[in-house]
């Protein structure tokens, strides 16, 4: 409610509920159609691929945030693949 009533563009949280509002939005009909979200995983692939972040600093981060469990290494891609599928998308947007 409070993204919707404030008009937010984007709306950046890792809270799982509110992502899903808003990425399954016409599913649901929460009306939240114009909000954009934003991954943290998106902000550490640009600060890396625009040198505000190194390499090693880069790599730690993601490694602790989304591939530090057995869970997490199941679910998402080690660092090379993962930088390899961003530069496709980003390449494809651009």
């Amino acid at each position: 409610a409070h993204m919707a009533v404030k008009g937010y563009t984007f709306f950046v949280t890792n809270d799982a509920n509110a992502l899903r509002l808003i990425e399954r939005a016409d599913q649901l009909g929460t009306s939240l159609d114009a909000l954009k979200t934003l991954h943290f995983y998106e902000g550490i692939y640009l600060l890396f691929r625009n040198g505000a972040m190194q390499l090693a600093d880069a790599k730690n981060l993601y490694r602790y945030l989304y591939y530090m469990t057995k869970r997490e290494r199941d679910g998402n891609p080690a660092w090379g693949d993962f930088c390899g599928g961003m530069d496709k998308l980003y390449a494809s947007i651009s």
